[in-house]
């Protein structure tokens, strides 16, 4: 059985969904076969990288014998958690800038950087280039979460954004996508531009 929403409020349904199918002991492409869709869309559901809908959560419902709205309303509340924190992310509107140095963005005019709107850019950068003072900053502005999804996420990375990930975020390196090839194993060549 899964937990009552009002325990769970905020919680991605996809990690919801995860913890459900490792509890049943399932893959997410056996239990997206036994309720009829596409394996990649709960892989993508369980991995974050997509929302619920109503067509599919009345799907999860059944699959898992929870009501119809159980997934649906999980990410409505999620949605909401996250519009919240975009809102106060809004208000805010920049980092500490005495903390930020100019030189790390020398090819953007830093006076016309949008915060909030290039995070994942602004996260990343920080990460290959920033010291500690400046690292601190920026997960203290978007979150260590908002942080460790923009690393993980990430398309490529400089090697210092890894090892600062691994000292400030405490992700692995197995985690971060773009040094895992096509088999999901990590990517052994030192000269990658990982």
């Amino acid at each position: 059985m899964l937990p009552e929403i009002e325990k769970i409020k905020g919680v991605p349904p996809g990690a919801v969904l995860k913890w459900a199918l490792k509890k049943k002991g399932i893959g997410p492409s056996v239990f997206a076969m036994e309720i009829g869709v596409f394996p990649g869309i709960i892989s993508d559901v369980t991995k974050l990288r997509r929302g619920i809908t109503p067509k599919l959560s009345i799907k999860l419902g059944e699959g898992l014998g929870v009501e119809d709205d159980y997934f649906m309303l999980l990410q409505a509340n999620y949605k909401v958690g996250t519009e919240k924190k975009d809102q106060i992310l809004k208000s805010q509107k920049t980092p500490d800038l005495s903390i930020l140095r100019r030189q790390i963005f020398w090819d953007i005019d830093f006076d016309k950087i949008d915060f909030i709107r290039f995070k994942s850019y602004v996260i990343q950068r920080i990460f290959e280039r920033g010291n500690e003072s400046e690292i601190k900053e920026i997960i203290r502005f978007y979150g260590e979460e908002e942080c460790k999804m923009v690393i993980r996420e990430a398309r490529n990375l400089f090697v210092p954004a890894v090892a600062n990930a691994e000292n400030y975020l405490n992700i692995k390196k197995s985690e971060i996508k773009c040094l895992q090839n096509s088999n999901g194993k990590q990517y052994q060549q030192p000269w990658l531009r990982y």
